[in-house]
């Protein structure tokens, strides 16, 4: 059985529907932002809230079985209608959907770089309606050295897909000629392939083409590993030479990671 979520867990219950002529699984995801609000509950008197809140509310409707009777069909007839349940979209005549394929357990950290598809997967591999996924990231790759970080990111690129690598969040130190940071590869293949060749600070597209026919872009830590930032999709960025140069270097360097945290939306401040 699920559980209402509280301020504080790891790990949340999402609602999944079942597919329809014409659509696939549709699960309650914050398409909007954690932030931002969303419509649910009865047919006749939907809600308005943040996602957590609704999401929330979802899962104690359910666990309830809330429902109420309503007048309908102006006063022609009375329904029976059950609480838990999601418009999928922001608009008012957006489908009303339930969980009607099931629930899968996922951390929360992750919620917002799902897919619908992805909890659908996992419920059709489930004997059960119920079902929990720690799968949907990608465990670190990593290297020793700068060279073998690019190879290594190189060959990920397609093996990653869209799960979010779990990155490191104290990486370790190796001593070469110089001491360095033990960096992993697949959190560059994903920051360099979500930035699809544009630089995530100017907007610009790289500045040449790399003899694989790759864009050229660098992998920036926002708050620096040396400082202790952790080598995450959450403190990483994929920009251009000129912009790398002046995040290190730039007097105005405060000012650009201050817009960053604002522009990339995956970016989380440590």
């Amino acid at each position: 059985m699920i559980e209402k979520y509280q301020v504080g867990d790891s790990y949340v219950w999402i609602p999944v529907a079942k597919e329809t002529k014409g659509n696939g699984v549709r699960a309650f995801l914050p398409f909007n932002g954690l932030d931002g609000t969303y419509l649910h509950g009865y047919k006749a008197r939907i809600s308005e809230s943040k996602y957590l809140d609704a999401l929330s509310d979802i899962q104690r409707a359910y666990i309830e079985n809330e429902n109420e009777v309503f007048s309908v069909n102006k006063g022609a007839k009375d329904e029976r209608q059950y609480k838990a349940k999601w418009r999928h979209g922001r608009e008012q005549n957006a489908p009303l959907l339930g969980p009607t394929k099931g629930w899968v357990k996922v951390k929360l950290n992750r919620i917002q770089y799902l897919k619908d598809s992805e909890l659908g997967m996992a419920l059709d591999k489930s004997s059960d309606r119920y079902c929990q996924v720690e799968d949907f990231t990608f465990k670190p790759v990593l290297c020793n050295s700068a060279e073998e970080l690019i190879e290594k990111a190189e060959n990920l690129k397609e093996k990653i897909g869209d799960r979010i690598p779990d990155g490191q969040r104290v990486p370790n130190k190796c001593t070469t000629s110089q001491e360095a940071f033990i960096r992993d590869a697949a959190v560059v293949a994903y920051v360099l392939g979500v930035a699809n060749g544009s630089c995530e600070c100017c907007g610009e597209k790289s500045p040449f083409i790399k003899f694989n026919g790759e864009s050229y872009l660098e992998v920036h830590h926002v708050r620096h590993l040396a400082k202790g930032g952790s080598d995450t999709i959450s403190n990483a960025i994929a920009i251009c030479p000129n912009c790398h140069r002046e995040l290190h270097f730039g007097i105005d360097s405060n000012l650009l990671v201050e817009k960053l945290y604002l522009k990339v939306d995956r970016l989380i401040r440590e």
